[in-house]
């Protein structure tokens, strides 16, 4: 039986055994596809409060007066397409929570990718508005949080979306020099801090699972045990009796107001048994007793 392997506690990146990745990689799936439909909806809730925020700034003429706030409008309302994973899941509901939705990593790559890219277009038209990052704090709240991602996808994404905020933030900024400064230390800390967070989640979710499936092949241990003490008190004791004992852990005394005893003698046993195998000797003795217990009442 395979056995997970034991990880310390003091392990940057954990892992689960090689046989045991494919149930842990559908089980993170399934895990996965549940946190998207909620971030999902919760998406679309916030899609429209900013879309309500564009009808305030169209209100105010705004929209005439810069493009960027036509840009941000088109980003808001960009977040709608939200409702088709919501959909996609509500109606493979089923074969989703047992695991055999054959397109489960195509949906949650898509939603990743896509939502990192609209959540990190919007960071970067707040920076232009009005030098902040607030937005891509979001974006790595929303990517590293909702989505729990192996070791090398995390790691990736992480690096590509501070390069790009880190980019943007140098040619927005190269006149204010202060400002820039300020911005790239503030995105470097975050998105360490991000990072370390998601991978404590990554970690978490295979100690959870390696903790699980060893307390399963223990119990799989215990039953099989279990059923050999059964079977071994079924062998030496009558059924009424085992099974009283099995149930009650102990045997009420019966009174017979008769009973028969009988007591045998194998003739020669001690010289005979020295001229066979111990094998050989207990196969001898387990077929004269069986044939006891068929001719005796």
């Amino acid at each position: 039986m395979d056995q997970p392997v034991e990880q310390p506690n003091f392990r940057l990146f954990r892992e689960v055994s090689s046989r045991a990745q494919s149930s842990f990689l559908i089980r993170l799936r399934i895990e996965n596809i549940k946190r998207i439909r909620l971030a999902s909806i919760l998406g679309l809730v916030m899609a429209g409060a900013l879309l309500c925020l564009d009808f305030l700034r169209y209100s105010e003429g705004r929209f005439s007066k810069s493009y960027l706030y036509l840009y941000l409008f088109l980003t808001h309302a960009s977040l709608l397409i939200l409702i088709v994973p919501v959909f996609v899941i509500s109606f493979n509901k089923g074969t989703i929570s047992i695991g055999r939705y054959k397109y489960s990593y195509s949906l949650i790559a898509s939603w990743t990718i896509y939502v990192s890219l609209s959540t990190l277009t919007m960071a970067i038209l707040s920076i232009i508005e009005r030098g902040s990052i607030a937005m891509y704090a979001i974006n790595l709240l929303v990517v590293n949080f909702v989505v729990i991602m192996l070791h090398f996808d995390r790691i990736l994404l992480n690096i590509l979306s501070y390069l790009i905020i880190f980019c943007a933030i140098v040619l927005i900024q190269e006149s204010h020099l202060e400002m820039m400064m300020v911005n790239i230390l503030e995105a470097t800390g975050v998105s360490i801090l991000a990072f370390a967070v998601s991978t404590n989640l990554f970690n978490n979710a295979v100690s959870d699972f390696n903790y699980e499936r060893t307390l399963r092949d223990k119990n799989v241990i215990i039953e099989k045990e279990r059923e050999t003490s059964h079977d071994l008190l079924l062998n030496i004791l009558p059924a009424a009796i085992a099974e009283e004992l099995i149930l009650n852990k102990k045997v009420q005394p019966k009174d017979y107001s008769s009973a028969t005893v009988m007591m045998l003698d194998f003739q020669e046993f001690s010289k005979k048994s020295n001229l066979v195998t111990p094998a050989e000797l207990v196969t001898k003795i387990d077929y004269c007793f069986s044939a006891f217990d068929e001719i005796l009442p």
